[in-house]
């Protein structure tokens, strides 16, 4: 039987991937066999550039399954997919934040598809970060082709200890890491002493549930919260 090209393209973009990174596969591997009785069977596909990409010259819809890193959080995270266009125009959009006094941060920033979106808009920062350098190298290469490298920051870092900026922010989630870095994470957020608008994409996680955030909005499965200010937290 022949194989359409297509797919045998896929195929050897996940076999070259699985083979460069064996420790990484083994734990993917592992992990995602545990989740078939709930997930079913993995899709391996892993995708071609879309028409975001496609208009402004770059690449950030190509999935990577397996990034690579040095963290010790690596266990806890997940692979690399590009946010859906519509959701995060959506977010931004409906935020509802002063941008002039917010500082937009992307945890876990990938290839930089939201920072792209999130220039369109005049924040008073805007910063990405991730724990892999090679996301973050395709990163910084899309900004640079965009003029955007001065206006986006972007850095090496974990979720689990990077120093969030003083002020308003505005924080971006997509899904990005199991438990317990999840909570670790959210309780890092609530710790920030200002006002902390998140906008979480979550097919995995569907919402937040925290005593601490408020729904301000939803739409497909994007979600907005607001925290609430310290003496209301419980």
């Amino acid at each position: 039987m022949v194989l359409p090209l297509e797919i045998l393209d896929k195929d050897i973009d996940v076999l070259r991937e699985l083979i460069s990174h064996p420790i990484a596969s083994i734990r993917f591997i592992v992990k995602r066999l545990a989740q078939i009785p709930q997930k079913g069977l993995p899709n391996f596909a892993i995708g071609r550039r879309d028409e975001f990409d496609r208009s402004l010259g770059i690449e950030t819809a190509i999935l990577v399954r397996l990034p690579e890193t040095d963290s010790k959080n690596q266990p806890c995270g997940r692979g690399y997919q590009a946010s859906d266009v519509s959701l995060v125009e959506w977010a931004i959009a409906s935020c509802g934040v002063p941008f002039e006094r917010t500082t937009f941060v992307d945890i876990g920033c990938g290839k930089g598809r939201v920072l792209i979106l999130a220039s369109r808009k005049p924040f008073k920062r805007i910063i990405g970060f991730d724990y892999s350098e090679n996301l973050l190298h395709t990163c910084g290469k899309n900004l640079r082709h965009l003029g955007l490298d001065k206006r986006c920051e972007i850095s090496l870092g974990d979720a689990a200890n990077f120093p969030f900026p003083a002020g308003e922010l505005m924080l971006f989630l997509y899904n990005p890491f199991d438990s317990p870095l999840f909570e670790t994470v959210l309780g890092r957020i609530r710790g920030i002493n200002a006002p902390v608008t998140i906008a979480y994409l979550g097919p995995e996680r569907e919402s937040l549930v925290c005593p601490w955030l408020s729904e301000i909005g939803r739409f497909g499965s994007a979600r907005l919260y607001r925290s609430l200010s310290p003496g209301l937290q419980c």
